[in-house]
């Protein structure tokens, strides 16, 4: 698979939210003392009619420990997969990541206190992003309360810690369900969530939530990363093209 670097894309999305952005070879700095980010492009499927691209965003809030957000792009030319890709991390991650680690959250977030692991967390949660046909109109997701009841039940380390959920069906038959805690792969959660009420259209649909826990450890107060670049940039996971996050 082909990658080319979406970091001038990213700087444009960020200095369109008022950030002052450093560049440091690879990597873009968030004000002088700010977290540092890095982006790529990856060519995912290319075929007549259609095209998918995959943004892979790589977020440094502290020397040694990386946030990885990925999203797809589609659309029947290259430009419009990568402009669709753009879109999709500006709705669905970039305002929580800034709420966690760089300024004060904003009405693109929303933020909640929830009991995990015995300890009152400050949870930032993004927006839900749908993908491919509509179950009809629904004013909840039903499946949110089970997932945050599952969160809650489960262990887990004071300190800061990102979470992504993705479902996906077809024909009202699931074909995936993914969960990650800080880029692993969460199955304690994943096996929590199989009997969610999840959504079931005709055609294909998706489900997708990011979001940060903060708790224990007052992280957010003082986030000054150093300035010392990482050993590696850790690789972002392959995904199928189907796979529409």
């Amino acid at each position: 698979m082909t990658q080319t670097s979406a970091n001038e894309q990213l700087a444009e999305i960020l200095r369109a939210h008022d950030l002052p952005i450093q560049e440091e070879g690879e990597w873009l700095r968030v004000s002088p003392r700010g977290p540092r980010l890095q982006a790529t492009f990856t060519d995912t499927r290319t075929e007549p009619g259609i095209c998918t691209r995959r943004l892979d965003v790589c977020l440094e809030p502290w020397t040694g420990r990386w946030v990885v957000e990925s999203v797809a792009g589609v659309g029947k030319t290259e430009e419009e997969a990568l402009n669709d890709a753009l879109m999709n991390f500006a709705r669905a991650s970039l305002h929580v990541l800034l709420a966690a680690f760089v300024r004060p959250p904003d009405d693109h977030v929303t933020v909640e206190t929830w009991q995990v692991g015995g300890i009152d967390r400050r949870v930032i949660l993004g927006n839900i992003i749908t993908r491919g046909d509509s179950p009809g109109p629904q004013l909840v997701e039903p499946w949110l309360n089970a997932f945050e009841s599952a969160l809650r039940s489960l262990p887990l380390a004071s300190g800061t810690h990102w979470v992504r959920v993705y479902y996906a069906q077809r024909e009202e038959k699931r074909m995936a369900l993914e969960v990650l805690l800080d880029n692993e792969p969460w199955q304690e959660l994943a096996d929590l969530l199989e009997t969610a009420p999840w959504p079931a259209a005709p055609g294909f649909l998706s489900r997708r939530l990011f979001l940060v826990l903060q708790g224990g450890v007052a992280e957010w107060l003082t986030p000054e990363p150093s300035v010392s670049p990482p050993v590696a940039t850790p690789a972002a996971p392959k995904r199928p093209w189907w796979k529409f996050w």
